[in-house]
């Protein structure tokens, strides 16, 4: 099939916000509380199951407008000053977007025979991608803007199982399996064709602030590749991590220091200059926040016979397994955050909450549990059970989601989620974390929210 340009991939004439860096749902859904690879069709050896999930409808499916009405007055007065939109993926294959309470809704996609994955806000929220399967091994990429009213599609080599917009808005990168199940890393720009730049798994990639190459660590490589697929810098490393990723003009990735452990570094963005910053057990995993210079780190579990030395090889800390910190760039401070393994975590936009989730039992059940740290404490939320979409996607790869899609309100007021809780009610929720109970806003199986 021959590849089409990709016209809706122009940077907007004015700017609205501020850049951020197939199948039904199945009933048997696997959240991963850190896999050691990921974006990948290999299985992760590690592994926590859940129960059996195919939430209920709780409202009308959308089919031409959403039905959604489904707010109390008492749920909208909390949620009515709550900045942004949030996009959602319908159980039915619909997009759109609706207002923090679930009113004003907006159809970006409706409900058909079309099955699509991934749709993700640009940078400044003027525009919307995804992928669709138009028939057997045969996709698009879509590009719409918010309102729906216009759209472009090309055909594309893959079907995305991770997609993210360049901090330009002019490109997008997606990975996703091809017809022969091997990883592929595409691009589309403006007025080109998409083209696979990178084949291999595990695969993670980050955009390079200026927008014209990328960091991806494939296989066992860690490389800077531009958007034509040259290879512009190999950074060495023996390191087992997954993501490696910009903090400014910086990167954050791992090295093997042998008896010492696993050594946590930051670099100039071609890898000259590494800085040493904490010692671990391999593997961990890193969420940068992009304008505070704070990371959040959780070292996952210690590998059988692997212990880090603590001889005088090195005087760097050492990262307690399973347990979350955050790490200040600036002076090397280790604030702890929570004891005992965390699911995900998330950085608010402007830097001043994590949100950070955890394994809950209720009445013997394993559930999902959101947590809101402030640096001094932290909220406990409602526990839950995540759709496939947003369990198996989100949460199981969230180190590699958080650099392109948001959870978090553009204010920090509120975060978002989609899944069932304990009584059965299943579909899209927001939670305010300064008060209540979340409030169920949508039907869905995943959700973001905008810039």
């Amino acid at each position: 099939m021959e590849r089409q340009t990709i016209p809706g991939l122009g940077v907007p004439t004015s700017s609205g916000g501020r850049p951020r860096p197939r199948s039904r749902i199945s009933a048997a859904i696997l959240v991963v509380a850190l896999a050691a690879a990921a974006c990948t069709n290999q299985r992760p050896p590690e592994q926590t199951a859940l129960p059996d999930f195919d939430p209920p409808a709780t409202t009308p499916a959308p089919t031409t407008t959403p039905s959604l009405d489904v707010v109390s007055e008492a749920d909208h007065m909390r949620v009515r000053d709550v900045a942004g939109r949030i996009l959602v993926l319908g159980r039915d294959w619909s997009i759109f977007t609706v207002q923090p309470d679930g009113s004003r809704p907006v159809v970006i996609a409706p409900a058909n025979d079309v099955r699509r994955a991934q749709p993700t806000w640009s940078p400044d929220g003027s525009r919307i991608a995804w992928t669709e399967e138009i028939g057997e091994d045969s996709y698009q990429l879509v590009i719409a803007s918010a309102d729906g009213a216009e759209q472009s599609r090309a055909d594309s080599p893959i079907q995305a199982q991770y997609l993210a917009w360049s901090p330009d808005g002019a490109s997008v990168a997606f990975m996703g399996n091809d017809f022969w199940g091997e990883m592929q890393l595409a691009v589309a720009q403006a007025g080109q064709a998409a083209a696979i730049i990178g084949t291999g798994a595990p695969m993670y990639v980050d955009w390079a602030p200026d927008s014209d190459a990328l960091l991806v660590h494939i296989e066992e490589r860690f490389e800077l590749i531009a958007l034509t697929g040259e290879t512009l810098t190999t950074i060495p490393t023996d390191g087992q991590f997954r993501v490696g990723t910009h903090t400014g003009e910086r990167i954050i990735y791992s090295v093997d220091g042998g008896e010492v452990g696993e050594i946590l570094t930051v670099a100039s963005p071609n890898g000259v200059n590494p800085l040493p910053l904490i010692r671990f057990s391999a593997p961990a995993a890193v969420v940068t926040h992009e304008h505070t210079d704070r990371l959040a780190v959780m070292s996952t579990w210690t590998p059988e016979g692997v212990e880090i030395s603590e001889s005088t090889l090195s005087d760097l800390p050492i990262l307690v397994p399973e347990n979350l910190v955050v790490i200040d760039l600036e002076d090397g401070a280790v604030t702890p955050v929570a004891e005992g393994r965390a699911v995900s975590w998330a950085w608010s936009p402007d830097g001043e909450h994590l949100l950070f989730s955890t394994i809950a039992f209720m009445d013997g059940i394993q559930k999902i549990q959101w947590h809101e740290w402030n640096g001094s404490g932290a909220t406990t939320y409602e526990a839950f059970t995540p759709t496939s979409r947003f369990g198996n996607g989100y949460l199981s790869f969230f180190d590699q989601y958080e650099r392109s899609v948001s959870l978090w309100s553009p204010d920090s007021s509120a975060f978002v989620y989609a899944g069932g809780t304990h009584g059965g009610a299943a579909g899209i929720w927001v939670q305010p974390i300064d008060s209540g109970s979340p409030i169920l806003i949508a039907d869905g199986i995943n959700a973001t929210w905008s810039p």
